[in-house]
């Protein structure tokens, strides 16, 4: 009878000893308890807060840059969407987020705010949507948020995605639905030649004409212009192969 207690007190105490083990680091995991609700956090902030329409300081930028304003149509991806969007990319907790498009920063900090993604980065050309992404990095900053996600951190740039420093992503969403195909090319170059690990990128149009990219998954996430939008799930394989990548010809059927 003794030997049976003593067997079960064993037991008992290995399992509480396995339940209170660190797990894996894994997109599974619950992120810091940055905001207590997410969702109602980032609305409010963004109230006054809208990407849509372009500024004359933002044609005047498009025009030298020789970029048509279809490459720049606004939409969201929602914060539902969102939720699948990181569920799919598996995100851990030594990733590298980027957002290529990333308008006013919503997508952004919902990564930063739910994931344990270790850096969250926006990349925005159009000034205008940049400069409200940075006020929104000050509301943050002077409400303490950014001094509660530990080593975590936010990062907004107002820059040329081609001529960004993309060498530390590993999980990338890219909003490039309306993006004319020269553009979208360059882009590829571009992560072709700078990144040197394999990377994940979800991206609204197929990138199957580039030999470096195989495609993992197709689904669909929750935008504001519809509740089903595809996206594909592409890996970028590295070491990049030696085939030329050739420009992208494929059509999407989505329209914002």
């Amino acid at each position: 009878m003794k030997r049976n207690l003593l067997a079960l007190l064993i037991v008992t105490l290995f399992t509480i000893s396995c339940s209170q083990m660190p797990k894996n680091n894994t997109a599974s995991e619950t992120a810091l308890p940055i905001v207590e609700n997410p969702s109602e956090f980032i609305h409010q902030l963004y109230l006054d807060k809208s990407g849509h329409g372009l500024e004359n300081t933002d044609v005047s930028t498009l025009e030298k840059m020789n970029y048509a304003q279809k490459n720049v149509i606004y939409g969201e991806i929602t914060y539902n969407g969102a939720i699948t969007l990181f569920e799919k990319l598996n995100i851990k907790g030594n990733d590298v987020f980027y957002d290529i498009g990333s308008g006013v920063g919503k997508l952004v900090l919902q990564a930063y705010l739910t994931t344990p993604a270790k850096k969250s980065v926006g990349i925005e050309l159009v000034g205008s949507r940049a400069k409200k992404a940075e006020t929104v990095y000050q509301q943050l900053m002077n409400q303490g948020i950014l001094s509660k996600a530990g080593n975590k951190e936010l990062k907004y740039v107002e820059a040329d995605v081609i001529t960004s420093d993309l060498s530390d992503a590993t999980t990338i969403f890219w909003a490039n639905l309306t993006w004319e195909e020269g553009v979208i090319d360059k882009v590829v170059q571009k992560l072709s030649s700078s990144v040197k690990h394999p990377l994940l990128i979800v991206s609204h149009k197929s990138l199957d004409n580039y030999p470096n990219m195989k495609l993992k998954e197709a689904f669909t996430v929750e935008c504001t212009w519809t509740s089903r939008s595809n996206v594909y799930l592409y890996e970028m394989e590295y070491p990049v192969s030696s085939k030329n990548t050739a420009i992208n010809t494929s059509t999407a059927t989505d329209n914002i």
